[in-house]
This record gives structure tokens, sequence and C-alpha cells, in this order.
């Protein structure tokens, strides 16, 4: 990670001066959206949104009674 204050471009560079980092174009990407979904309200609300629901349905023990029982009521719909 370049990380600003500690990363590691950040200390490899403090010791070699001349290196040149930069992000790979897919970071680059992700830090953009993210920065532009940040600034939008209602998209950074769904955002949160859907983060919360993916929190509650990732695969824990938990919930795979859920999905098994979800997968047996679609399968009679």
């Amino acid at each position: 990670m370049l990380g600003k204050n500690s990363g590691v471009a950040t200390r490899l560079t403090a010791r070699y001066p001349n290196l040149f980092t930069w992000h790979c174009m897919n970071h680059r990407l992700e830090l953009a959206v993210s920065d532009a979904v940040d600034e939008v309200q209602a998209v950074n609300h769904f955002k949160v949104f859907l983060e919360k629901i993916h929190n509650l349905y990732s695969p824990i023990k938990i919930h795979e009674s859920f999905w098994k029982q979800h997968k047996k009521w679609a399968r009679k719909s």
C-alpha cells in the first residue's frame, strides 16, 4: 500500500529517494469511485445499505439454516 504517512511506498521512498511509486489502475479506479460515491449522499446511503445486507447474509453458520429454508421455499414456488 502506498499510504501517505506510513505505507510501504512511503517507507521505501524514504530509504530510496529516486524510487517511483504508483497505484495500479484497478486500485486507482476504486479510489476514484469511492471518492465520488462519498460526495453523493444518496449513493452513500445505498452503499451503506448494501454493506449491511452483505454483512447480514454473509456465509456464517448462524445464517446457513436461513439459506436452507429459503432454498426450500424457492423450490416450492
